[in-house]
């Protein structure tokens, strides 16, 4: 569509894309806790909360969770984990009041982490994670981002309680839409389920974590009584799909391979399509007392196939040491790649991931374990046009025959693949109907 066509469309919908800065819509903006079920959890239990907005239009971009947490380090003087509370999280799941799921995301730390390296640039990120990429103890100010675990020492052993900030974006893609408010009635009476990871994962060396109280905190915003009212209006226009909220989210598939041989099926169809991404772990990595969050970037042929479509068209002829144009593709996926957007900058466009940390070699068994993980991972635009998606409105329209096609290293690895899709969800009344 032409940008004047796409302006147009955004001015009949005003009441929909609006932000919380719009004075001629916005009565009042605060910020609203929401408390678990539980004032406390342990490592390996399910949290839920029940989100009570009412009537509240919510800002996804800025909404978070607090955590207040207890680390019992076992006298040991490391670092507790690897480097963010992200840790904490396996699976996230947010379900409307109806019991229509909204939003389920398998190993949604590991996302976050990909998140973090790729869809912030480098100023960005050091606001969230360390300044660094990796952690020095004789830093002090290096290990300042609000994500971060702490350092351990003494106190951190005797039990003294931290508190951390998490920004909603990075587990649920709900909350990562920067055109639209949630409108009210998507979140009034919704449920949030997070299941926590073990010790074992969450943390590395004998760290456990203890005490962890969390509170959803969303910023709402109330709107004028002429605006709740045209929103209601369009809720009950059903011949109209209702009142619509747009939002990507993401699905998780994993395998064990020990061969040199991967074809990975992607048990998911999708209309909208936008991006795939595979991360490689050592099995070994993910049992051991080390950083288990360390991808490794050692394909040694890569390819995606869509049916009889190939992305790229020919396959990637990769080595340990010679993995750039893998690096490429993956800033193209992420829209970080310099001028994919001549005359604008993409929200990626400093991605933090840079070519030296993307291909580290991940530490063996025994290594220090830190904030210094490999940010490689293998991604694909699925988009049918080279401009993009935001550009062209020309994504892959049928996912549900995708596969990777890669060798590597006969050793024990577990794939990961996240498939990054649209979702649209159509309110009307007190029911949901949710396009994928």
């Amino acid at each position: 569509m032409a940008d004047a066509s796409i302006q147009e469309l955004r001015e009949v919908n005003r009441l929909v894309y609006l932000r919380p800065d719009n004075g001629a819509l916005i009565n009042s903006r605060t910020m609203k806790s929401y408390n678990f079920s539980s004032a406390s959890y342990i490592a390996g239990q399910t949290a839920q909360c029940i989100i009570n907005s009412g009537g509240d239009a919510i800002w996804g971009p800025t909404s978070y969770i607090r955590m207040q947490f207890t680390v019992n380090n076992g006298g040991e003087t490391e670092l507790v984990g690897t480097g963010s509370v992200l840790n904490f999280f396996k699976n996230v799941r947010l379900s409307h009041r109806s019991g229509e799921p909204l939003e389920y995301v398998q190993t949604a730390n590991l996302l976050g982490k990909i998140k973090l390296h790729y869809e912030l640039d480098a100023a960005a990120k050091s606001k969230l994670s360390s300044v660094g990429d990796s952690y020095d103890p004789a830093a002090a100010m290096q290990h300042v981002g609000v994500l971060d675990l702490p350092a351990v020492d003494a106190s951190a052993a005797a039990g003294v309680t931290f508190t951390r900030y998490v920004p909603l974006w990075l587990l649920f893609g709900v909350f990562g839409n920067k055109d639209q408010m949630i409108p009210p009635g998507m979140l009034a009476g919704a449920k949030v389920e997070i299941d926590l990871e073990t010790n074992a994962i969450a943390f590395s060396r004998t760290a456990t974590l203890t005490n962890l109280n969390m509170t959803l905190v969303l910023d709402s915003a109330q709107v004028y009584d002429s605006v709740v009212k045209q929103l209601l209006d369009e809720q009950a226009d059903v011949s109209k799909s209702g009142l619509q909220f747009s939002y990507s989210t993401w699905f998780n598939s994993h395998g064990p391979f020990a061969s040199s041989s991967v074809n990975f099926d992607v048990q998911q169809a999708a209309s909208i399509t936008q991006k795939a991404v595979a991360v490689v772990r050592l099995e070994a990595d993910l049992a051991a007392d080390i950083d288990s969050f360390k991808m490794k970037t050692e394909a040694t042929s890569l390819q995606w196939r869509l049916a009889s479509s190939f992305y790229p068209q020919q396959a990637l002829t990769l080595s340990a040491g010679n993995q750039h144009e893998a690096y490429g593709t993956t800033l193209v996926a992420f829209d970080g790649s310099p001028m994919q957007y001549e005359g604008s900058t993409s929200s990626s466009g400093g991605t933090a991931a840079k070519l030296a940390n993307w291909a580290a070699a991940p530490a063996g068994a025994g290594a220090p374990v830190g904030n210094a993980i490999s940010a490689g991972c293998y991604a694909q635009t699925m988009e049918k046009s080279s401009t993009g998606l935001q550009l062209s409105g020309e994504p892959t329209n049928n996912s549900r025959l995708l596969a990777l096609e890669m060798t590597k290293p006969a050793v024990a690895d577990r794939v990961d693949v996240f498939l990054q899709y649209l979702r649209i969800c159509n309110l009307m009344g007190d029911n949901v109907v949710i396009d994928r």
